[in-house]
């Protein structure tokens, strides 16, 4: 029996190989939604030690500019897509006004024990007798705004990522970041963006 025309292009259609992007995408939806872009890059010079990298839409030094993009620099990254996520709520907030309310919600419930933790980083970062203190590019902001632009965030990724214990957020803590990440990955937010398309 003869295959029928339909039969004979399904299989010749080559399946699609799933990017680092797309497969970012279908995992957490909020990414697709505002159209952050996901690619990989290189170290810019021998001594660079950046594993990722975002860049903000009206950054002059972005590659991509005007665009959302998280660089992905290191190959030995243990969950790329898990890190793109958590390096995209840098600007994930800004756009996003239920992230904006997770993230504010954060700042006001910190413990007692964070806001110690917080100003020790800031301390370390600061201190040129601290093994964290970076000679070639020094932390020179005041601490209310590399808390607001770093440290905050690194609060939120910490637990995102995996990179922070569990034991050093309360439960109510957990609670909020898991409803925010369960928020990322709703897949009704894209629903508009992409119609199925019916080939056969």
């Amino acid at each position: 029996m003869m295959p029928t025309m339909q039969e004979i292009l399904k299989k010749n259609i080559a399946p699609i190989k799933e990017t680092l992007q797309s497969k970012a995408y279908k995992k957490y939806p909020i990414l697709q939604k505002y159209k952050i872009e996901i690619g990989h890059g290189k170290p810019s010079s021998l001594t660079d030690q950046r594993k990722i990298e975002f860049y903000h839409p009206s950054e002059d030094r972005n590659p991509r500019p005007g665009k959302p993009f998280v660089e992905i620099i290191s190959e030995n990254l243990k969950n790329p897509i898990d890190t793109a996520y958590t390096d995209a709520l840098h600007y994930l907030h800004e756009v996003d006004p239920k992230m904006k309310e997770y993230r504010e919600w954060l700042r006001n419930n910190r413990s007692p024990q964070q806001k110690i933790n917080s100003k020790n980083r800031y301390e370390s970062y600061t201190n040129p007798n601290s093994k964290h203190y970076n000679s070639n590019n020094p932390e020179t902001r005041s601490y209310e705004d590399w808390f607001e632009i770093s440290d905050l965030d690194q609060l939120l990724g910490g637990y995102t990522s995996g990179a922070w214990p569990k034991e050093g957020y309360t439960p109510e803590q957990i609670e909020q970041l898991d409803n925010m990440v369960n928020y990322s990955k709703n897949n009704d937010m894209t629903k508009t963006l992409m119609p199925k398309r019916k080939f056969f």
